[in-house]
């Protein structure tokens, strides 16, 4: 899994004797036959939280991390969580949503809410039609072709992620200005996030923790927010007859040989994150 990440961004393997050395600019991650990451050079903490943010921390790499109760953090709070962020195609989704008291909270535990990845697409589905209904919420798809314009001005997945974040909190706090707890599983600094919203002059206590999907908040998000995600997929399908598989293998470059063949690359630009080295793999 880490292994092709890196390999879609362009690392070149420089060392297999022992441990397997990735080297790419100014970083060297060494992957040791138990799974633990090494990142070394000055990107190196950069490279850590993006690895770590689209691999879900899937490693034994350890980062110091404030013990945060997260079920002591008061109402009025927002959480948030996104999809989509290791995909060849689709979108990029994030999610925001709104828990205002303990009857809010009280309803998303009776659906049953979790981690979106640990439930099957169709009860994703059927639980974020319950949430849309009764929950306060803010979903911000960012389609490929928008998604490929941003990288090639950002070129740094968490500077799209730190934007969509922040627009799809902002979308909330605007008709709730009493919310000052806002909770994300961590993917970059706390500071990136905290300039974005001074630059609006919110005033937001913005907590960021490993594995945010235990607040009830952050689940639901990841919830709608995959839902979003599965149904642009679907609505791909339905329009075109062409099913596009999630994550990347084997399957997404067949099937994305078959729309290079069908509509160029400006059909590959309008379906998928053509950073990913999937894309090289696809054209080539």
């Amino acid at each position: 899994k880490v292994k092709d990440y890196l390999i879609n961004n362009d690392f070149e393997l420089i060392d297999k004797k022992n441990n397997e050395m990735y080297k790419k600019d100014n970083v060297n991650i060494t992957i040791f036959k138990n799974g633990t990451l090494l990142f070394q050079g000055k990107a190196g903490s950069e490279w850590y939280e993006e690895i770590s943010l689209v691999l879900n921390r899937d490693t034994n790499y350890k980062e110091e991390d404030s013990s945060i109760n997260i079920d002591s953090i008061p109402l009025p709070k927002i959480g948030s969580d996104e999809s989509g962020k290791g995909d060849f195609f689709g979108p990029l989704v994030v999610s925001a949503v709104l828990l205002k008291n303990d009857g809010e909270l009280d309803f998303i535990y009776s659906l049953g809410v979790k981690d979106s990845k640990k439930l099957s697409d169709k009860r994703v589905i059927e639980i974020a039609g319950e949430l849309k209904k009764h929950i306060e919420h803010d979903i911000l798809l960012v389609s490929p072709a928008k998604y490929n314009e941003l990288y090639s001005k950002m070129s740094n997945l968490n500077s799209i992620l730190g934007w969509a974040h922040s627009k799809a909190i902002e979308n909330l706090i605007v008709k709730n200005n009493e919310v000052e707890n806002i909770i994300i599983d961590k993917f970059c600094n706390e500071n990136v996030l905290e300039s974005l919203f001074k630059k609006k002059s919110y005033k937001l206590n913005v907590i960021q923790v490993i594995n945010a999907e235990q607040d009830l908040a952050v689940a639901a998000a990841s919830i709608l927010a995959r839902s979003a995600f599965i149904d642009w997929l679907n609505r791909y399908e339905k329009r075109t007859g062409i099913n596009l598989p999630k994550g990347v293998n084997d399957k997404v470059i067949k099937t994305g040989k078959t729309i290079y063949g069908k509509n160029g690359k400006e059909g590959l630009y309008e379906v998928a994150k053509v950073h990913f080295k999937t894309f090289n793999k696809v054209i080539n």
